[in-house]
């Protein structure tokens, strides 16, 4: 979660950005997240927004599914998610200080076509399609304190995290994990991951069982963010 509020009132509202790991999310969810956090922190619903990595490695959490073997968890499920978010929402509030956001541009090749056409019987097949273009764009926030010292970053790609299919089965945040924990360990401040708009771009290797692929995926992303981090200008 990060806390992002001008130093001027006048400027508008404060804004509370929310990254789960979740594949997607059922809208009344987002909703009652968003709500929860409003009244947690004083806020209008409308400056909380609620995102999801997009991880095929995470339960489908919907209450729609509370009929199916082990069903019955997902509704207590989502009812502590919903408070553990309020809860975030009033610790970012109440460590809020001034600071600084520098951002900036950097290419990664993790991601890749992944609509391919069979050349035998024209079928489409999800998976790895060598001539499509993909979007190597990726995006990059450095946020500091007034001593310059990090205090976190924010990544932006446009890639599905599906890495790990129909073999896995372990709850994962797949590439999006090792990503994180690659930048974390090196600027020592939270990393807020924001899934772009993947629509046909997957990892060049996926859909596998091995987390070992899902690690090496991530920390392939994750040096990308440390390299376009080293080319942002100081804050100021």
């Amino acid at each position: 979660m990060v806390w992002l509020e001008t130093m001027s009132a006048a400027s508008g509202p404060p804004l509370v950005i929310v990254s789960l790991d979740h594949c997607i999310l059922d809208g009344r969810e987002i909703e009652a997240m968003r709500e929860a956090v409003a009244r947690a922190v004083g806020i209008d619903a409308s400056s909380a927004l609620v995102t999801v990595s997009h991880t095929h490695g995470s339960g489908w959490m919907s209450r729609e599914r509370s009929h199916l073997p082990g069903g019955d968890l997902i509704g207590p499920y989502l009812d502590g998610l919903r408070e553990t978010v309020a809860a975030m929402a009033v610790e970012a509030r109440a460590s809020i200080a001034p600071a600084t956001v520098v951002y900036g541009q950097g290419r990664c090749a993790l991601a890749a076509h992944r609509d391919f056409t069979d050349p035998d019987d024209g079928g489409a097949v999800c998976g790895f399609n060598p001539s499509g273009r993909a979007d190597d764009t990726l995006m990059v926030a450095r946020i500091t304190d007034a001593s310059r010292r990090t205090v976190a970053t924010v990544v932006n790609y446009a890639c599905h995290p599906t890495t790990l299919a129909w073999d896995n089965r372990l709850v994962s945040p797949d590439w999006v994990g090792a990503m994180r924990e690659l930048v974390e360990a090196d600027t020592g401040a939270p990393c807020l991951f924001l899934q772009g708009a993947s629509g046909d771009l997957g990892p060049v290797r996926g859909f596998v069982g091995d987390t070992r692929v899902a690690d090496r995926n991530g920390r392939v992303v994750g040096h990308s963010v440390l390299a376009a981090m080293e080319s942002l200008p100081p804050p100021g």
